[in-house]
């Protein structure tokens, strides 16, 4: 009989060790889920990170290559064909989808002419600032 008391005891404090062990190889195993999570959630926000910042330098890229290239407006060659663009500024007063409006100002500050492109139908008007008639008004 007290051998049947001392293996019953034995056996319950047996499982209740292996119950103890298995919480805690959980617990660690629940540790080391979380661990791998965080480090996995960092590496893919770094990659976000890495990627924004590549698409912000392409545009930044582009925008830059737009901005160096000498004719990027197509009515520019046309321009310059009846105003000596040279001597004048181009600024820009509106552009938009529908339309690009243009004064071309002399290095005093004056308007001198005003260019309206129509972007549908490519039509371009080249009107002097004052008294005169449009130079041009066609298409391009």
């Amino acid at each position: 009989m007290k051998h049947l008391m001392t293996v019953s005891m034995l056996a319950i404090l047996l499982a209740a060790c292996s119950s103890t062990n298995t919480t805690d190889i959980e617990g660690q195993t629940e540790g080391n889920s979380t661990e791998q999570s965080t480090v996995e959630e960092n590496e893919i926000s770094k990659a976000e990170d890495e990627a924004r910042t590549n698409e912000e330098t392409n545009i930044e890229n582009q925008h830059e290559e737009q901005t160096n290239q000498a004719d990027p407006f197509p009515e520019t060659e046309v321009l310059a064909q009846h105003i000596d663009l040279d001597q004048l500024e181009q600024q820009i007063v509106e552009d938009n989808p529908g339309k690009r409006v243009m004064l071309l100002v002399s290095p005093e500050g004056e308007k001198e002419y005003k260019s309206v492109f129509i972007k549908e139908t490519s039509r371009l008007k080249i009107i002097p600032i004052g008294p005169g008639a449009p130079l041009y008004n066609d298409t391009i």
